[in-house]
C-alpha cells in the first residue's frame, strides 16, 4: 500500500492540482484506450446499426469520456463523480446500440425504428453535453457563495473505529429485522436511513484502510463480514443495484482518495452485473407476491439466488449471448426514449411537469401527513406509454431523469433540465468539498454518489430525498462531535510521492 503522510487537511487528498495532474504520456495511453474501444465497438461488436447510430453513439462515447480527462487533469478539482455519471449515461444511451441485436423496449418487444433511435441518440448527446455546461460552466460561481460548507472534521481515530462497527451492528439489524424498504410508511424514511449506517460504516472503515489507520482485525471485519455480507443481502433483494451500490461506493472511495479509478474493478463489478442481472428475474419471481419462496428465510434465498447464479456461469456460448443481450436490455434507456420521442405528443401528450409534482411533498415526514401522495412515477410511466398492461399494477418501468424532461417538456425540456441537473451536481458536492472538509467531507461525498448515481430513475426519486440525506449526515457528525469513545489529536492524510 502506498506510505500516507499525515496532515490536518483532507482536501489536497480529494482535489488534486493541475501541477499535481497525470503525466501526459498516462493522458495519451487514456485517450489511446477511448479510441481502442471505439474501432473495437463499431468493427467487433455483434449489433447492426446504421451509420448515423453509429456516429452518434460513438460520440456519445468519446463526450461521456471527456470528464475523466478534465479529473485526472486537475481541472475537475472534486470527488470523481461527474466521471462515474458518464459512465454510466454511456452504458444506458450508447453501448447498447453496438451490443442488442434488436432495439426494443422489451426483450421480444416491438422493434423501434432508426429514425426514433437515432433521434434519441442525438438528443442524449445534447442533453450530456448540457449537464457538462451545467456543472463546469460559469453559472455555478453564481450560487456557491450561499451554499453552506460542511465542516466534517472526523478526527478521532478510535472513535471512528468504534461508530463504524455501531452503525454496522445497527445497520445490519435493521436491514434484517426492520426491511431495508419498507415502502409508504411513516417511519419509512427512518428505516431507510437506519439500513444506510451500515454504508457509512463500510465507507469509514475503507477510508481509515486507505489511510494506513485500520489494523488486521479491522480490515478481516471490513472484507470478511461487513462487504460481501452487505452485497449478498442487497442482491438477494432482487434488487441489483442495491448489491452493487456497494462497488460504487468502494470505488468511488479509492479513486477519491487515490486519485485514480481502479479500472480492473470497474471491469471486475461490470462482469458481475452480466451474469447477476438475467439471474434476477427468475430470482424475484420465485420471492416476489405468489412466487414458491415468498415466505422463504433468508438463508433459503441465498441457497436459490447462489443455485441460479452457478447455472448462469455454467451456460454454453449460446446460453451466455442470451444472457448478455437480456442484461444489456435491462440497462438500456435508449429504446425506451426512442419510443417516447416516437409517440410524444402525437399520441401521448406532454406531462407539461405532472411526474415532478411529488417534489412539492417530499419535505413533510409521512408520520405528519399519513396522505402524502406516493411517488408512483415508475408506474404511470409504463402505463401511459403501453409498456404495461392496464391491469398490471405491481409492474415498475423505471422513467430514467433525461425521458422524462422530454415526457414533460419536449427538447427544451431536454436543454434547460439537463443543465440544471448538472448545476445542482456541482452545488450538492460544493457543500462538502472544499478546503476545511475533513474526512467526513470524503465519506459524505462519496456516500451521497450512491444516491445520486441512479440516472435511471425518476427525478423526484432521486433528488427529492437529498435534503434528507444531508439531514442524515449531520445527524452522524453530531455522533461524532459528542463521541462516548474519547478523543485523541487530529489527523487525515494526503497520498504520498
Amino acid at each position: 500500500m502506498t506510505q500516507l503522510e499525515l496532515r490536518r487537511d483532507w482536501y489536497p487528498v480529494v482535489a488534486l492540482s493541475r501541477a499535481g495532474s497525470f503525466p501526459v504520456s498516462r493522458q495519451l495511453a487514456m485517450g489511446l484506450g477511448v479510441v481502442v474501444l471505439l474501432v473495437g465497438l463499431n468493427l467487433y461488436a455483434p449489433a447492426h446499426p446504421t451509420v448515423m447510430q453509429r456516429v452518434l453513439a460513438s460520440a456519445i462515447i468519446a463526450l461521456a469520456s471527456l470528464p475523466v480527462f478534465l479529473w485526472r487533469l486537475g481541472i475537475d478539482r472534486n470527488i470523481p463523480f461527474i466521471p462515474l455519471i458518464g459512465g454510466v449515461f454511456i452504458t444506458h444511451f450508447s453501448l447498447p446500440i453496438f451490443i442488442l441485436e434488436r432495439y426494443s423496449q422489451g426483450m421480444f418487444g416491438g422493434m423501434v425504428s432508426d429514425d426514433a433511435i437515432a433521434a434519441a441518440l442525438a438528443l442524449s448527446l445534447i442533453g450530456f453535453a448540457c449537464m457538462l455546461v451545467g456543472y463546469y460552466g460559469p453559472a455555478h460561481l453564481l450560487l456557491e457563495r450561499f451554499v453552506p460548507r460542511a465542516k466534517l472534521a472526523w478526527t478521532d481515530e478510535r472513535a471512528l473505529r468504534n461508530w463504524a462497527l455501531a452503525f454496522a451492528g445497527f445497520g445490519v439489524f435493521i436491514w434484517l429485522f426492520g426491511g431495508a424498504s419498507s415502502g409508504p410508511s411513516p417511519f419509512g424514511q427512518v428505516v431507510m436511513f437506519g439500513a444506510d449506517l451500515w454504508m457509512i460504516a463500510i465507507a469509514i472503515l475503507f477510508g481509515l484502510q486507505l489511510a494506513g489507520r485500520l489494523g488486521a482485525a479491522g480490515k478481516l471485519t471490513l472484507w470478511g463480514v461487513l462487504v460481501p455480507a452487505r452485497l449478498a443481502l442487497g442482491l438477494i433483494t432482487g434488487a441489483t443495484a442495491q448489491g452493487l451500490v456497494v462497488g460504487v461506493l468502494l470505488v468511488m472511495l479509492y479513486a477519491s482518495v487515490r486519485r485514480r479509478i481502479p479500472w480492473t474493478m470497474v471491469a471486475l463489478g461490470g462482469l458481475v452485473f452480466f451474469i447477476v442481472r438475467p439471474v434476477q428475474s427468475p430470482f424475484r419471481s420465485a420471492i416476489g407476491q405468489g412466487g414458491i419462496m415468498q415466505q422463504a428465510t433468508t438463508a433459503d434465498k441465498m441457497e436459490l439466488f447462489s443455485n441460479l447464479l452457478m447455472r448462469a456461469v455454467a451456460e454454453d456460448s449460446r446460453g451466455r449471448d442470451f444472457l448478455v443481450q437480456f442484461a444489456t436490455h435491462r440497462l438500456s434507456q435508449i429504446s425506451i426514449f426512442a419510443e417516447v420521442i416516437r409517440d410524444t405528443p402525437d399520441h401521448v401528450p406532454y406531462w407539461n411537469g405532472a411526474s415532478y409534482r411529488p417534489l412539492m411533498f417530499k419535505l413533510i415526514p409521512r408520520f405528519i401527513y399519513p396522505d402524502k401522495p406516493v411517488d408512483t412515477s415508475g408506474s404511470n410511466f409504463g402505463h401511459r406509454y403501453g409498456f404495461i398492461d392496464v391491469s398490471n399494477y405491481w409492474t415498475v418501468i423505471n422513467l430514467p431523469q433525461l425521458v422524462e424532461l422530454y415526457a414533460n417538456f419536449g427538447a427544451m425540456g431536454i436543454v434547460i433540465g439537463m443543465f440544471v441537473i448538472g448545476l445542482v451536481y456541482r452545488l450538492v458536492f460544493s457543500v462538502f468539498v472544499h478546503p476545511a472538509m475533513g474526512f467526513g467531507g470524503v465519506i459524505a461525498s462519496v456516500y451521497i454518489c450512491t444516491k445520486l448515481v441512479d440516472i435511471g430513475s425518476g427525478t423526484s426519486l432521486v433528488f427529492g430525498g437529498l435534503p434528507w440525506v444531508f439531514m442524515f449526515v449531520a445527524l452522524i457528525h453530531m455522533a461524532m462531535s459528542v463521541s462516548p469513545f474519547g478523543r485523541h489529536p487530529q489527523w487525515s492524510a494526503v497520498p504520498g510521492n
